[in-house]
């Protein structure tokens, strides 16, 4: 018989902090100030407002996140998901639904948007692997994840979900097959502010907007980001 191994589905875009990588290019002055204590694992938005920046400066550094590449990676510091990935392998283990003859999940690592060459795709591998304790990794390059792609990995992990949901809403096979068997996991990290509502009820409302079609783990922007922080800055 067959036996199904757990597929676990990750981006390098959630495996270090590109978008520090992108700031550090974009604004290097402006790093300290950011890393400073928990401001940025705590924001709820990509913006550079809610750092004393203007709308101007923003664009500049989401144009600069758009664009990134290999220059960005080399900028961009581990992030702290690799904690969830050890936390959550361990809880798959341990519980009374898994089969134990599958043994250890196989993580696959998405390497778009990057052109790499073999040698830095091996890298990049034997980093999940140490970070992980999960011997069982592979690159793979996805350029969007669709239902198609949802539906071949038991978890995804992604720090842009927009597009994800965007692609779930357009396809009408979740009427019919619902994903629920599949996790989403992504950050609590918003395109636009709503003045009328708090962030906790923007969690609250899209996490009941996701759930009946996907399971879903939204997590605070921190387990995204840089493993770094500066307590003291003048």
């Amino acid at each position: 018989m067959k036996i199904n191994k757990h597929k676990i589905l990750i981006d390098i875009d959630s495996i270090i902090d590109t978008r520090l990588g992108a700031l550090t290019k974009s604004h290097p002055k402006l790093v300290p100030t950011v890393l400073e204590g928990d401001k940025w694992h705590v924001r709820w938005y990509d913006n550079l407002e809610q750092f004393g920046c203007t709308i101007e400066d923003t664009q500049k550094w989401l144009k600069e996140y758009e664009n990134r590449d290999k220059t960005t990676l080399r900028q961009s510091p581990p992030s702290l998901i690799f904690k969830f990935i050890r936390d959550y392998i361990e809880k798959y283990l341990t519980s009374e639904n898994t089969n134990r003859d599958t043994g250890l999940p196989t993580i696959y690592l998405n390497t778009e948007p990057y052109n790499l060459i073999n040698e830095e795709i091996d890298d990049f591998v034997n980093i999940v692997k140490i970070n992980t304790a999960c011997g069982s990794v592979e690159a793979v390059q996805i350029k969007s994840i669709t239902v198609d792609v949802i539906r071949k990995y038991d978890v995804i992990i992604t720090y842009d979900y927009h597009t994800v949901l965007e692609n779930i809403g357009e396809d009408t096979s979740v009427l019919k097959e619902p994903l629920v068997e599949h996790l989403l996991v992504i950050p609590a990290v918003y395109k636009n502010k709503q003045n009328d509502i708090s962030e906790e009820e923007m969690m609250s409302i899209m996490e009941a907007s996701i759930s009946p079609v996907i399971s879903c783990i939204i997590l605070p922007p921190g387990w995204f980001s840089s493993t770094v922080k500066v307590q003291n800055v003048e």
